[in-house]
């Protein structure tokens, strides 16, 4: 029956049934041999012995014809004769074809006899060969079959305690030898302490020869993860090992962190390693870009002014402090990354120490470029300030400080009351842009005023004289206001909102004309290229590309047929009134209203439309007024200039 269990724990090490019963069967067995005085050979191993066997046996087996005599010895290249001798009695023992009762045992026993042969004397070949499965073979307390090992004192857990981390890094690299003499240091130490209490020398040494293969099958197991997370071969091996290193250490009071890691463990623990590695490279690249940045603020700061410079001082100390912080948490990153972390737990803990540092390093990133870009932006507006000095223009007009930064250059009419401004601004880069704005806008007593001015300037006077015959004398366009519609009738055409442009002349001087005016002087083409060039240089749109603050679409009031427009506005009238009825029936708890209400309501509606339709009237005839004057101003003009032209002909 035991044999049947065996199998069992062959393909799943943890099955509890299959533990009970080789357990109660060994206990059975023992008693009757200590009953009967029968050899201790003819028991049956325990489930870590056979465990350990099965493990040996695979490697061996699986280690090619060429395989180097060290390798299937499971002991490091540069071992000696000591080294070898006690692994082959170890293993021989283990895996004896007459006790091991294990599928090719027999096998992996002969490779094992013939890699030792031409090292070891024919005696020490056949104590093991001719083994009674009793006597004690090697001086290393681990060959025994005694699982009652007695529990160490605390001087012997402290060494074990201090041993911990040469066992983890043997088990990183078991082939290590300075690691193995760690390790035989602190045997020393335990056998020291074994003599003076009269307890036998090598009790509660630690056994190189048992962790260092047992490692060294670990570390090929997970060479094969690495490459094929999902092979099942390595991953029940390491189930297996882990079976018998837990059993060994349970046993023998090891502390637990000298197991090794399931499958599931390691790839986890490898993909957050993966990720640790990624987050201390993104810390180190904001780290460099930091210190480029930084390099690029103080070239910045260096091609500024004196003024500018002090202004960045400030700013240079704060970018200072983030590039040493953005590589200090680069470092602890890096510290973490190359952390060799032992338990899940540990490699999470890694992994968000990492990413809290690749956070610090790339807020200290964007700190140092928020800085460049301050210092950009101070460099930019200083020469602005410079060329905005240099470039100011001195108008041979009346113009009126409004403030420090602002002032009127001219104004023009809108119908009979209203009024625009052209108003110059220095804008916080340094620029100087002139608007159109209303003259509410600009502030209507400060307008009042400056129209009161001496030589004040009218924009719209003499724009009906300008023609190609001042082609000859232009000289250079100035610049361009800028303008936007504040609402916009988007049933009306598409008209550019208006912009006038400031020109010098040869001979006229300076002067201000609408875009239809320098068209005529330029032509259309070439004005508009001009105007493009303008306003490209001040950073402003072109009137054709500029938009408006809102929009509405009445086409009534664009309608210059009055009945239609009239009834347009019905129509549209009608309509609000609708929706206006709907939304109040939507939000209002629904009521019925009196016959007297109704009758009242409709009554007032009836009036506003009305007072709607006359007002809306009286503005179209307003317009064709003030279009019937335009036409007769320009009218005038040009009789005035074929009088001219026809008196200079005579």
């Amino acid at each position: 029956m035991a044999l049947e269990h065996y199998d069992t724990i062959r393909d799943n090490p943890s099955d509890a049934t299959a533990i009970t019963h080789i357990d109660t069967s060994k206990e059975v067995i023992d008693k009757v041999i200590q009953l009967n005085h029968y050899p201790k050979a003819w028991s049956i191993p325990t489930r870590e012995k056979y465990l350990e066997a099965k493990v040996a046996i695979e490697r061996i087996m699986e280690c090619g014809e060429a395989s180097p005599n060290e390798e299937i010895l499971g002991v490091a290249p540069d071992a000696t004769k000591q080294d070898k001798l006690a692994a082959w009695r170890t293993l021989g023992c283990l895996i004896h074809p007459y006790y091991a009762r294990q599928r090719n045992a027999e096998a992996a026993f002969e490779r094992l006899k013939d890699a030792v042969e031409k090292d070891l004397d024919e005696d020490d070949i056949a104590h093991v060969v001719n083994w009674d499965g009793e006597d004690d073979l090697s001086k290393d307390r681990f060959n025994k079959e005694d699982p009652n090992v007695p529990e160490p004192p605390e001087r012997v857990t402290r060494i074990y305690n201090n041993a911990t981390p040469s066992l983890r890094n043997l088990s990183a690299d078991p082939d290590d030898g300075m690691i193995s003499a760690e390790i035989e240091g602190f045997n020393a130490d335990i056998m020291e302490g074994n003599l003076g209490e009269g307890v036998e020398e090598d009790t509660w040494t630690i056994p190189i020869s048992f962790f260092e293969p047992h490692y060294r099958l670990a570390n090929e197991a997970y060479d094969i993860l690495d490459k094929d997370p999902t092979n099942e071969k390595a991953t029940q091996e390491l189930t297996q090992l882990k079976a018998v290193i837990d059993g060994k250490i349970q046993k023998d009071y090891f502390p637990k962190e000298w197991t090794i890691k399931t499958a599931e463990d390691y790839i986890k623990m490898g993909l957050l390693s993966k990720e640790t590695n990624e987050k201390a490279e993104r810390a180190s690249e904001a780290a460099e870009n930091a210190k480029t940045l930084f390099q690029k603020f103080e070239e910045q700061r260096a091609a500024a002014d004196e003024a500018t410079k002090a202004d960045l001082e400030s700013t240079e100390e704060t970018a200072k402090a983030a590039v040493a912080s953005a590589e200090a948490a680069a470092e602890k990153a890096k510290a973490e990354a190359a952390r060799r972390c032992w338990s899940y737990a540990a490699a999470a803990a890694a992994l968000e120490t990492a990413n809290g540092e690749c956070t610090k390093a790339k807020e200290a990133e964007g700190a140092v470029n928020d800085a460049l870009s301050k210092a950009v932006a101070a460099v930019e507006a200083a020469k602005n300030k410079t060329k905005a000095k240099a470039g100011r223009i001195e108008y041979p007009w009346t113009t009126m400080k409004i403030d420090d930064r602002e002032r009127i250059v001219g104004y023009r009419m809108i119908g009979k009351i209203g009024r625009q401004v052209c108003v110059e601004t220095e804008e916080d880069d340094g620029r100087i842009i002139r608007r159109l704005e209303s003259a509410s806008d600009v502030g209507l007593p400060e307008v009042q005023q400056y129209i009161k001015m001496t030589g004040h300037k009218n924009l719209a006077e003499d724009q009906s004289t300008w023609s190609m015959k001042d082609r000859e004398d232009f000289k250079e366009l100035l610049y361009v206001t800028t303008s936007q519609i504040k609402r916009k009738n988007t049933a009306a055409n598409g008209k550019n909102p208006n912009a006038y442009c400031c020109v010098r002349f040869t001979k006229k001087g300076m002067n201000m004309l609408t875009v239809t005016s320098l068209g005529k002087v330029l032509g259309t083409v070439s004005a508009n290229r001009q105007i493009k060039m303008a306003c490209k240089r001040d950073g402003i749109l072109p009137p054709w590309d500029a938009g408006w603050a809102s929009h509405y679409h009445d086409e009534a009031k664009v309608e210059q047929d009055p009945e239609k427009a009239r009834a347009k506005r019905d129509d549209q009238a009608k309509a609000n009134s609708r929706d206006r009825s709907r939304q109040r029936s939507d939000e209002a708890p629904q009521r019925t209203p009196s016959p007297h209400s109704e009758a009242k309501a409709s009554d007032l509606r009836s009036k506003v439309d009305k007072l709607e339709s006359k007002v809306d009237d009286m503005a179209a005839k307003m317009s064709k007024l003030d279009d019937m004057n335009k036409r007769m101003e320009e009218l005038a003009a040009l009789l005035m200039s074929f009088g001219r032209e026809r008196q200079s002909a005579k």
